[in-house]
């Protein structure tokens, strides 16, 4: 099931919090993602086509980013904070809402193919076209 923690509403937060569900599959939740996208239903009919229904659903944070892990010189990472966002969602979630929106200045993108092996390049897309289509 695709839902934030404790079974409550996913959350799309790319501007502002888009919440549905908790939703059965990927695919309702793809169609849930489409939901808040302005436009002509061929620009939804092309993304639709790109997103995939097939992904492991897992355990997310929600909201990674510099800022929500806590690391110690000669230790490395203590404690990941601000979970308010953490549910299950697909695999490529962590990843692709760490480039929303990207701090290059932020030496960190260069090692997260080291943190995250999977590359998600098509779900990227995707999230990024989301980002401008969307309402909110």
């Amino acid at each position: 099931m695709i839902c934030s923690f404790g079974g409550h509403p996913a959350i799309d937060g790319r501007l502002f919090y888009h919440e549905g569900g908790p939703f059965e599959n990927e695919a309702m939740y793809n169609e849930f993602l489409l939901s808040d996208l302005c436009g002509h239903t061929i620009v939804h009919d092309m993304i639709r086509t790109q997103m995939r229904k097939d992904h492991e659903i897992v355990l997310t944070h929600g909201d990674l980013h510099a800022i929500t892990i806590m690391v110690r010189p000669g230790v490395g990472v203590v404690a990941v904070i601000d979970w308010e966002l953490a549910g299950f969602y697909p695999e490529y979630t962590e990843l692709v809402k760490l480039f929303r929106p990207a701090n290059w200045a932020c030496g960190y993108y260069r090692e997260l193919h080291n943190i995250f092996p999977q590359r998600y390049d098509a779900e990227f897309l995707v999230d990024q076209i989301l980002s401008v289509y969307t309402r909110h």
